[in-house]
């Protein structure tokens, strides 16, 4: 590495270090599920301690591999914050209700429309224009 007038120039970038097997499982399986996920499930169904699950997913969360966003509220009266959910990085969110908002509306075209498919295929064309 050389001196420049502006002083020296940062090294070219290494490889990433690789994961762990529990991290890398721990990833897998965030992966695996359609919703976000807390700690308490994946300490659950990995046999590992809450603790220890939580490392592994803050540091994927550091690494840009998962996000992590605040649960909402469990409404059973239970105190403190509502617990962190994790999800594969640049993954959306599903806005809550709306899946069973969109099977109602589905049903509905099924049961009104002559031709549902072809009412479903224009009304998908209709909304991505």
């Amino acid at each position: 590495m050389e001196n420049s007038p502006l002083g020296p120039q940062p090294a070219a970038p290494g490889p990433a270090l690789p994961l762990s097997a529990a991290r890398a499982a721990v990833l897998d399986l965030v992966r695996a599920h359609r919703a976000p996920c807390t700690v308490d499930q994946l300490a659950g169904e990995t046999g590992q301690h809450p603790n220890t699950v939580r490392e592994h997913l803050e540091a994927l969360v550091a690494a840009g591999l998962l996000e992590a966003a605040a649960g909402a509220p469990a409404g059973d009266g239970r105190r403190g914050r509502p617990a962190k959910r994790y999800r594969p990085a640049g993954q959306p969110l599903e806005a809550p209700g709306y899946a069973a908002l969109a099977g109602v509306l589905a049903a509905e075209v099924a049961r009104l429309a002559p031709d549902p498919a072809a009412a479903g295929a224009e009304a998908g064309r209709r909304w991505a224009r």
